[in-house]
């Protein structure tokens, strides 16, 4: 118990130790977040500075437009013009005499022509401040502001006036709205705060201190106050006049009117680039009236912090001591678990018992599905066969009735695949060499008409011909369920379905997919869709029989199924992709030729059988006596091999079935696409249902039933001579 105790209070220790250090890290965060607040505010104040002497420009250039100058003094001349352009200059004076001085008219060379002022102002003009002839160009700009008095600046705006003799207007701008809209963005805020407004020489044009403009903001303050330590203004200074925007928090000193206080001050600065110089707009504030709240947020946050780890560790010894209550509980939980486990086995062992009688019922009605399938095709075929007969039957008739009776003979195929599901009929598909890609546009043709206006649907097929290896009505249908599922992935968002089709080799194909390991080149089916994904818990039984999430009466949950069955008896296999929001993408990979392979001819009537067993050379003997060449082979390793080597040999192939696996019919596809001039014998002692399926669907051409003589292999190989 006393251990228990003790790691409790570690516990809590070391817990208390991490909430602090959270809560430093969180106080620095939000220093910084202040900070950048402070930063963004200094931006929108040089904005709207930006602003307001970008107006006073526009409204210069605006007054005095030189199309409509050039009119009213068009039939005006030396001193006539001069007046009417005084009084044009007088009555712009007029227009704001709060905040326009003087107004000027001079030649290229600075010298003054006119000289226009507000009532009761004097002339505050010098040729000193007036910029050099290379800098006057044809746009209005802003000059260099200057001192006009002890405390105050202004700002020269020079507009050059096209025509023979070439002037300038100059006109001087008060800093006093300058300084009232710098001085509101920290009118509300404590007492201590304040805008200042500095030029790229360290002077002060704007302050809320009207005794502090005119001073430089490093050595008038070292003459003025010698005792102070103001190293932190030279670091100040080198930051501010560097041009960039920045935050610096300082010791210094507030000098107010009265008396000086030392302090910590947070100041945040942005450059304001004009026509011949930049300003420094800054905003400096007390760190006291915004910081220390936080810090005291932060100290207050750690003392609740503390009471509740104090209150926490008493709730464990509380809880501590309701333990062994606690395990009694459990105990009595765990048995009432088991009991509820066994109740829950007997359900499900009673669900499975429903859903095999189910999976019974299924079977025994696709014998009927079946057979009331085909009486249905028989009239609709025979009636088409009679209608091609009609010799007056128009091209695009015929052409009508041809595509009916496609469609019926595949409708007979799918048939016969459903049969496969009775339990009293079994059916084989036949294969054949096709090139699929001729068939894919009238399949994909189906799978367009199906889908609804919100669904886009795109194909992209970079191949002219791929040879495969099958039965088309089953390659359909895998291609139907997959655009299907597709479709209804997306039937209440919409989206786009996708079909691609190209060619890679055996090295290029993924790991993870099971495909024949004996061809070369496969193809590669992609069908994507940006429907809703699925989950992992639905991957894991995606091709399940009867398996669906689709509502019940919408979905058997057997088109998956049967797909992943086609294409892995064709040699392929079916990877998926998949992710929840973002939509599926099934890959289907079947072995296939970029041509049509062409049977091999050769003169020799050389045979292989396979056996694993070498010793038993007298079969190969007693083959011979035959009048065939014989060798015997390993049939999954030797037999591949001898086949790539001199597969133009070899007519025949016997293979004796008990020395392969003939459900694994791998091998037997393998030599179906790629040496379809060979024929394939089993030699057997029953005659099984795999061998009848594999010989009716094309893989082997026979079989010999054991005991067999010479007039038996005669009258089998004659017919394939």
């Amino acid at each position: 118990m006393k251990k228990e105790y003790l790691l409790i209070g570690i516990a809590t220790v070391l817990l208390f130790i991490l909430i602090v250090k959270n809560f430093y890290a969180y106080n620095r965060y939000l220093v910084e977040e202040q900070q950048k607040e402070f930063l963004r505010l200094a931006k929108v104040v040089t904005y709207g500075l930006e602003e307001r002497l970008d107006g006073e420009k526009d409204g210069l250039d605006q007054f005095f437009n030189p199309y409509l100058l050039a009119k009213e003094t068009a039939a005006m001349a030396g001193e006539e013009k001069l007046q009417e352009l005084g009084h044009w200059m007088s009555q712009y004076l007029d227009m704001a005499p709060d905040r326009r001085h003087q107004i000027l008219l001079a030649d290229r060379a600075g010298k003054i022509i006119k000289d226009v002022r507000a009532e009761g102002e004097d002339s505050f003009w010098t040729e000193e401040t007036y910029p050099n002839s290379n800098e006057l160009g044809d746009k209005t700009v802003l000059g260099k502001a200057f001192l006009i008095g002890t405390h105050e600046y202004t700002i020269p705006i020079i507009k050059p006036l096209t025509g023979e003799p070439e002037y300038y207007l100059i006109l001087l701008m008060d800093m006093d709205e300058i300084r009232g809209y710098l001085n509101k963005v920290v009118e509300d805020e404590k007492e201590n705060g304040y805008v200042a407004l500095k030029n790229q020489e360290g002077y002060i044009l704007s302050h809320k201190n009207p005794e502090q403009v005119g001073l430089h903001m490093v050595r008038d303050r070292k003459e003025k106050y010698p005792d102070l330590d103001l190293t932190y203004l030279d670091r100040l200074e080198a930051m501010q006049l560097s041009g960039k925007e920045d935050t610096y928090v300082y010791d210094s000193y507030w000098f107010g009117e009265k008396e000086i206080k030392r302090g910590k001050k947070v100041a945040t600065f942005t450059p304001l680039y004009l026509d011949h110089e930049f300003w420094v707009v800054t905003i400096n504030l007390d760190y006291q009236t915004y910081m220390v709240p936080l810090q005291q947020f932060m100290y207050k946050g750690i003392g609740l912090s503390a009471c509740v780890l104090l209150l926490f560790g008493g709730l464990l010894f509380r809880l501590n001591r309701a333990g062994e209550e606690h395990k009694k509980m459990v105990r009595e939980n765990h048995y009432l678990h088991e009991l509820n486990e066994a109740m829950s086995e007997l359900g499900r062992e009673r669900e499975q018992r429903m859903h095999a009688r189910k999976l019974s019922q299924i079977g025994t009605m696709t014998g009927k599905i079946a057979h009331d399938f085909r009486n249905f095709l028989m009239p609709v075929l025979g009636h088409a066969e009679f209608l091609l007969l009609d010799e007056r039957l128009p091209d695009k008739a015929k052409r009508d009735v041809e595509k009916i009776m496609e469609y019926a003979e595949k409708a007979s195929q799918l048939t016969d695949q459903i049969a496969k599901l009775s339990r009293h009929e079994k059916a084989a598909a036949e294969y054949e060499y096709f090139d699929i890609i001729k068939e894919l546009p009238a399949w994909l043709e189906a799978v367009a008409m199906i889908l609804p206006k919100q669904i886009q649907f795109e194909m992209n097929i970079l191949l002219d011909q791929a040879w495969v290896y099958g039965n088309q009505t089953q390659l359909q249908e895998v291609l139907w369920n997959l655009c299907s599922n597709g479709r209804d992935a997306m039937k209440e968002t919409g989206g786009t379905l996708l079909v691609a089709v190209d060619r890679v080799e055996r090295g290029a194909v993924p790991e993870n997919v099971g495909v024949s390991r004996y061809d070369g080149s496969f193809l590669r089916i992609l069908v994507a869709d940006t429907g809703c994904g699925m989950d992992t818990s639905i991957l894991e039984h995606l091709f399940d029989s009867f398996y669906t999430t689709k509502p019940a009466g919408e979905g058997s949950g057997l088109g998956l199924s049967i797909s992943y069955d086609i294409v892995c008896q064709h040699g392929g296999d079916i990877k998926v992709e998949t992710e929840v929001g973002a939509g599926s993408r099934f890959t289907v990979y079947l072995p296939c030729r970029g041509q049509k392979p062409k049977a091999e001819q050769n003169g020799t009537t050389r045979s292989i059988m396979l056996l694993s067993d070498r010793k038993k050379l007298d079969e190969v003997k007693y083959f011979k006596k035959f009048g065939y060449e014989s060798k015997v082979v390993n049939v999954t390793r030797e037999g591949v091999k001898e086949l790539e080597a001199h597969g133009g040999e070899y007519k025949y192939i016997f293979l004796e079935s008990g020395y392969c696996d003939i459900e694994d019919n791998e091998f037997f596809m393998y030599v179906c696409r790629n040496h379809p001039g060979i024929h394939i014998f089993i030699i057997t002692d029953v005659v099984t249902r795999q061998i009848m399926e594999l010989k009716e669907r094309g893989i082997i051409a026979g079989y010999l039933k054991k005991p067999f003589s010479s007039t038996d292999v005669e009258a089998l190989t004659n017919q394939f001579p």
